[in-house]
């Protein structure tokens, strides 16, 4: 059972997410960040727990999430990057948020897509307990989010050890049924097998094929998992879609459908 987590993460400032590696200073571009606005699959697992904390904190799991950035206030706008860490500008300061049992961190990513953040929250009843998140976000044909996350980052917990989870996020896209970063005779494929009753092998986080977006979040905007026309039915017209998609034409949608490539967005 997909569990739901709704997790929110706003980029503050006018700032660029080039986080290919640049070989100077970042342009900064407010479409990057257009780019990166969707619906996301998140994966978490737990990647150490020397206290055995997981069962009492309950946070890892397959779930939907959606990330929204910020429009910076027009007095709040920057020409050039903020200041250097490690060598890297600082392109702005970035929140991550949601419900508990996560406890919202805030830090600052750097032009190459890697960012530090901390909080300090209640965690399984404990309270003023230090919190972690290291990771990048970049940009390619989707967008993705990978971190550590660790709780009792300064030995709050019981025992004084820390739980450290991982995060894999990844953009959900119009098309890509599949999940793994491509529109591609793959997804062709695997509507086909699908409509066959053959089962298809994705890339997680994914939604499984049929599954509404916002049965899974209130927040998506309604849409079928691999319907790509957007007609609510798993069907013939699917695979066409994506088949004309493919060859430069305009496939045939219903209103209000994100184009193919495009990602699913939240409700406005």
């Amino acid at each position: 059972m997909r569990r739901l987590l709704i997790f929110a993460m706003a980029l503050i400032g006018a700032m660029a997410l080039t986080v290919i590696a640049l070989a100077g200073p970042p342009e900064l571009d407010e479409d990057d960040l257009d780019d990166l606005e969707g619906t996301y699959g998140e994966r978490i697992t737990v990647k150490e727990d020397p206290g055995n904390h997981r069962d009492f904190i309950l946070l890892d799991g397959e779930v939907i999430g959606v990330i929204e950035y910020e429009e910076p206030p027009d007095d709040d706008a920057v020409d050039s990057p903020i200041t250097i860490s490690g060598g890297l500008p600082i392109i702005g300061p970035i929140d991550i948020s949601g419900p508990p049992p996560f406890v919202d961190v805030d830090g600052n990513i750097l032009s190459d897509g890697s960012f530090f953040a901390t909080g300090i929250g209640t965690v399984a009843g404990f309270p003023n307990v230090t919190v972690e998140m290291e990771g990048t976000v970049r940009f390619g044909s989707t967008g993705v989010m990978e971190a550590d996350y660790t709780m009792g980052a300064g030995g709050e917990l019981p025992g004084g050890q820390p739980i450290t989870y991982h995060f894999e996020s990844r953009q959900l896209v119009n098309g890509d049924v599949n999940c793994d970063g491509h529109i591609d005779g793959k997804d062709v494929i695997h509507i086909a097998m699908h409509q066959s009753g053959l089962s298809v092998t994705q890339t997680d986080p994914c939604p499984d094929f049929g599954d509404n977006l916002a049965d899974l979040w209130e927040d998506v905007l309604p849409a079928v998992w691999a319907d790509p026309n957007c007609d609510t039915t798993l069907n013939i017209p699917d695979l066409q879609a994506i088949l004309e998609y493919l060859a430069d034409l305009t496939p045939t949608q219903q209103a209000g459908c994100p184009g193919i490539g495009s990602p699913y967005l939240p409700v406005p």
